[in-house]
């Protein structure tokens, strides 16, 4: 339970720091002298060549999928930072968004049915949700099964109070998180 945080009571009640791979990997080059300002990016979803790329830092969208060689020729948008929980773009706006974050950029179709996206996202969070807090246990079961249930329509008005209450009273950050791409999705993409 936070707090404390693992950096003031971590592992074995000591201060423990967490990170991820690539900042170790950044550890060990910067060590050797051998550092420059790149980052690993992750380009999926309808792209001729998915893949992880080792770039130069702060790239904005179109420009990683550009130099990658993954330029869609259809109109598309672009979910960056997790294929779950990050904010969802449109093509314009990835012309000076960058890609930050987990590095992760996934490109959709833009006529894709937003129940789709929906069930994709809320499925995930259902399944993802350990239980603890009922916020986001119930929250993510209830996005997932009002979607699931109503074909016809999509129940915007209670997706939003759902989101929104899982964003200010979960605990960890994966409940809280879902705001994100539900509310970019909608004005970026969709204009609700």
């Amino acid at each position: 339970m936070k707090p404390p945080f693992p950096v003031e009571v971590g592992l074995f009640g000591k201060p423990t720091l967490i990170h991820n791979v690539e900042t170790l990997f950044n550890i060990a080059k910067v060590s050797e002298g051998k550092y420059k300002p790149f980052r690993f990016y992750t380009v999926c979803g309808k792209v001729k060549k998915p893949g992880v790329y080792f770039l130069p830092e702060h790239l904005t969208a179109e420009k990683l999928l550009e130099v990658t060689g993954n330029t869609p020729k259809f109109n598309y948008f672009a979910q960056i930072g997790g294929g779950a929980s990050g904010i969802v773009i449109n093509r314009e706006q990835a012309k000076t968004h960058p890609v930050n974050g987990a590095g992760s950029l996934e490109i959709y179709p833009s006529d894709i049915e937003p129940r789709k996206m929906l069930l994709k996202w809320f499925k995930f969070y259902a399944e993802q949700s350990c239980g603890k807090c009922t916020p986001c246990r119930e929250g993510s079961y209830q996005l997932y099964e009002l979607v699931k249930n109503n074909k016809k329509e999509i129940p915007w008005e209670q997706i939003n109070e759902i989101v929104d209450v899982m964003g200010k009273t979960s605990f960890c950050a994966l409940g809280k998180s879902v705001m994100m791409p539900v509310h970019s999705y909608r004005m970026n993409v969709l204009h609700q």
